[in-house]
C-alpha cells in the first residue's frame, strides 16, 4: 500500500489488523488533527488518535501493547494509551 502523508511526513506506520496506523512528524503538523491515524487499505483515514489536550502532538515511537492498544507520548509530556480500533483514549498520564 503506497500511503501519502496528510501535512507532513511519515516517520512511523505499523500494519495492523484493523489497517495501516500511521505517526507524521509533529513539527509543521496542523494543531487540530491529530498526527496519528489508522487508513483502510485505499489510504483513507479511519480515525484520529484522541489526544489529552487540543494542540498536542504525538512526539515519540510507537509502543505496541497488545493487538488492540498502543502507547505513545506526546510533546506536551502526556504518555497515552489508544484504543487501535477506534482511535479514542484508554487512558492518559502526565509523566513530564
Amino acid at each position: 500500500m503506497n500511503v501519502r502523508p496528510r501535512h507532513t511526513k511519515i516517520v512511523e506506520s505499523i500494519s495492523t489488523s484493523f489497517g495501516l496506523l500511521i505517526r507524521e512528524e509533529y513539527l509543521g503538523y496542523p494543531e487540530a488533527e491529530s498526527n496519528i491515524y489508522m487508513v483502510d487499505g485505499d489510504g483513507k483515514p479511519i480515525w484520529f488518535a484522541q489526544r489529552e489536550m487540543d494542540g498536542d502532538a504525538y512526539a515519540n515511537h510507537i509502543v505496541l501493547l497488545d493487538e488492540n492498544t498502543i502507547r505513545c507520548a506526546s510533546w506536551n509530556g502526556f504518555t497515552s494509551d489508544i484504543n487501535l480500533k477506534n482511535g479514542t483514549l484508554i487512558h492518559s498520564e502526565f509523566t513530564r
